[in-house]
């Protein structure tokens, strides 16, 4: 697998993953990448949820038939965790590409530092909270105040 930052070209490729259905039900329609590159630049120095955000990621993935094959945004924190959305091409869903990110992920030079990923899962995404699970993820069994289960994983330093 190969991650790149996203370019104007690799923004036009991926943003058609963002009209399916699933895509727009859990993460949000084909504004959400330009959103999420507008956030990479203004997010450091910001505070969430009690922590400072010192940097924000985002890279496109290919797959060895040198294809795009998912987006991925991560946002790191003071406090060593790490925050993660993810889209996975709708075309491939199903094969194991996420659980595959997920574990590259945590040998990325910009993760270092983190010891913790997070994330949030909407209880009824099944197929995200296998994904997430199969890459060695806890789930909460309840959901928190926004609805959402909480994912974790600690990352060896």
């Amino acid at each position: 697998m190969r991650f790149e930052l996203p370019t104007e070209k690799l923004v036009v490729a991926v943003e058609p993953w963002f009209d399916d259905a699933e895509t727009i039900r859990y993460l949000g329609g084909p504004e959400w990448v330009r959103a999420s590159l507008a956030l990479m630049r203004k997010t450091p120095g910001l505070e969430l949820k009690g922590s400072l955000v010192l940097a924000r990621h985002v890279w496109v993935i290919f797959n060895e038939e040198d294809r795009p094959v998912a987006l991925v945004d991560a946002e790191l924190y003071e406090d060593g965790a790490t925050a993660l959305a993810m889209v996975v091409a709708p075309s491939i869903r199903s094969r194991g590409v996420g659980q595959r990110i997920l574990i590259a992920l945590t040998e990325r030079e910009e993760l270092k530092n983190v010891q913790t990923i997070i994330g949030g899962v909407e209880p009824e995404n099944a197929a995200c909270r296998a994904c997430l699970k199969k890459a060695g993820f806890t789930i909460s069994e309840e959901p928190d105040e926004e609805g959402m289960l909480v994912v974790e994983k600690a990352v060896k330093i």
